[in-house]
Parts: structure tokens; sequence; C-alpha cells
């Protein structure tokens, strides 16, 4: 079975950017777990380094920010769209 050594990502995120408007690592891990979707924050910091986060963690992100009234607009994440999207 071949692997695909190289997927490329059609958008790519300012994962650091998100995850510091949330209050950094272990914050997001806080609040996350207490959403019921325990997670750690040594994982949550993977998603900076991997510039990528799971969509059902976008998704409970954009649910708290709506829950702490703090402003989400996916759009100022996205920092490069890759070709044949947009």
């Amino acid at each position: 079975m071949k692997r695909n050594k190289s997927r490329k990502q059609p958008v790519k995120l300012d994962t650091a950017k998100l995850i510091q408007d949330f209050g950094g690592d272990r914050k997001v891990s806080k609040l996350l777990s207490e959403m019921q979707m325990p997670i750690s924050a040594s994982a949550v910091a993977k998603w900076r380094i991997r510039s990528r986060i799971p969509i059902h963690h976008l998704a409970a992100l954009s649910i708290l920010a709506k829950a702490l009234n703090q402003r989400f607009d996916i759009h100022e994440y996205v920092v490069s769209v890759g070709e044949g999207v947009g």
C-alpha cells in the first residue's frame, strides 16, 4: 500500500493566531474539555505546528466564541488558498 507523503492543503489557517485568540493551548484544552470534548494542551499545540484543526474542534470553537461573546470570523484566520480553490 502506497502512502501519500505530501498532502497539499487547499486552505491554510493561522492556527497560532486562532489558538492565541482563545487564550492559548491550555485554555483551549480546558474550554473544549468543558464542552465534553476532552483534548490535551499538547494536542492543541500540535494544531499550531501542523496548521490544521479538525473540523469538529473548529466548529466547537465557533460555538465557544458565540457563548463567550467573542468575535470569530474564519476568514481572519485564512492565510493562503491553494490552486483550484476560490
